[in-house]
């Protein structure tokens, strides 16, 4: 099956300046708004600018969920992986900057506003929703310093977000010298809106709109030590999805034993006309680890696909250079199967790191597609800590390893970089150091 990337997924990057530009644009609205109703004021210059960084960082912490609400029209440009960072970062700075509004709008006039308790209810849920920011910063920031599994964190997060939001508004709508105008009113209760409804629509909408047993296990296969391939079908083909190569999945398992959790998963398999889908999966953290508990038969939720980490979306590079870590070669595995079932017979390079040399995945589909000659793949396989016995490359993907095994080709190629965070770092880093520009590599970063 010959599988064309839609047009809205090629046509990713103007699309993606638009949407950015419009982003920047409504989180400066309300101050803009609040400087062209009231242009005087009689507040010290410090106050001034405690408002403005408040109003600044309400409506990014209104935007928040709209960024994770799996809005297709906004997801399309970036790809999910890549708004997940975003929001993670946008969200420290906008909790950096409400942090900073209740002390510098104190310092600029008294500090009994702050620490006193002699103020109206609305000074006082300012400072409830105070505490929440902390309590957000601290259990985003240190989630794994404390050890708190992925579903308690993210039901801690959105409860501390969605207080946020909440409290943020009551305080800001009674308490805002700046909202006294209908203009600034009409806009700031329209960002509470939209924040809250897309919230709303993302925890009662598009989590419960899956059903729960859309797809079915047909397959458990045991890849290597700690690593499980599923295969799943959908039930009926409608409820089959239609992906590119390279892209991933949230996947919930519904099991008679193991945790039933929502995660990311990116798909191994090509794209199916049946809708099947195989996801490869390391055991690792409190899901993961019961993945080989899984049974044929046990019903599973799917939502996706995600992500722009695909081949398809860049047929400008005839020459490709996969770089891999662990696990992290699922994607690869998805658009070389691709690429063997369409014919496509371009350029690919294969660089797989891997500890040792039984942790290495589809190690024969892999020597036998390279002897195949579609694509025409060469396998570099690199061990962290090879045997004795071992043969070939050993330490880690590196800049001398890229350009030893391209001989020091590396303009015009197309390089694909996926595996654990740290290494995709490095590796990026050390290809722009190489002179590689920054349009001709793609990581998948997941930032959950």
């Amino acid at each position: 099956m010959t599988r064309e990337p839609e047009r809205s997924l090629r046509a990713g990057t103007g699309a993606g300046v638009v949407r950015f530009l419009l982003y920047v644009a409504i989180i400066l609205s309300p101050l803009g708004l609040a400087v062209a109703t009231q242009p005087k004021t009689d507040h010290p210059f410090v106050q001034e600018v405690a408002k403005s960084l408040a109003l600044i960082a309400y409506a990014m912490v209104a935007l928040q969920p709209v960024i994770t609400a799996r809005y297709r029209w906004l997801e399309r440009p970036f790809g999910l992986d890549a708004l997940l960072v975003f929001h993670r970062w946008m969200g420290i700075v906008a909790g950096s900057l409400l942090l900073a509004h209740p002390v510098l709008y104190a310092a600029g006039g008294s500090w009994e506003l702050l620490l006193g308790f002699s103020h109206g209810w609305e000074i006082g849920v300012g400072k409830v929703a105070f505490l929440a920011i902390v309590a957000l910063l601290f259990t985003s920031l240190a989630r794994r310093a404390v050890s708190l599994d992925f579903e308690t964190w993210r039901g801690i997060h959105n409860g501390l977000a969605l207080s946020v939001l909440v409290l943020g508004f009551a305080h800001s709508i009674v308490a805002g010298g700046d909202m006294t105008e209908w203009p600034m009113r009409i806009v700031w209760i329209a960002l509470f809106s939209v924040g809250l409804g897309s919230y709303l629509y993302h925890s009662l909408f598009v989590r419960r709109r899956l059903r729960r047993d859309a797809f079915e296990v047909v397959r458990v296969t045991r890849e290597t030590d700690d690593v499980w391939s599923l295969e799943m079908k959908p039930r009926r083909p409608a409820l089959g999805i239609d992906h590119l190569p390279g892209q991933f999945l949230f996947l919930t398992l519904h099991r008679e034993s193991g945790p039933i959790e929502e995660h990311p998963f990116t798909i191994a398999s090509s794209p199916a006309p049946s809708g099947r889908v195989v996801t490869t999966i390391k055991e690792s953290g409190d899901f993961t680890r019961a993945i080989g508990e899984t049974a044929v038969g046990d019903g599973a939720s799917v939502a996706g696909p995600f992500g722009r980490f695909s081949h398809l979306l860049h047929p400008e590079a005839e020459d490709i250079v996969f770089i891999a870590g662990g696990v992290g070669v699922t994607p690869m595995l998805s658009m070389l199967r691709h690429m063997r079932e369409t014919g496509d017979n371009r350029s690919v390079l294969l660089l797989y790191g891997n500890r040792r040399e039984r942790d290495i995945v589809a190690r024969d589909e892999l020597e036998e597609m390279a002897r195949g000659g579609v694509p025409s793949l060469r396998v570099v396989h690199v061990l962290s800590r090879a045997g004795d016995d071992w043969n070939g490359e050993s330490g880690h993907i590196d800049r001398a390893c890229v350009e030893k095994h391209c001989a020091g080709e590396l303009a015009g190629k197309g390089f694909y970089v996926s595996g654990p965070q740290a290494m995709i770092s490095e590796v990026a880093a050390q290809l722009r150091a190489a002179g590689v520009p920054a349009r001709a590599i793609r990581v998948e970063r997941f930032a959950l």
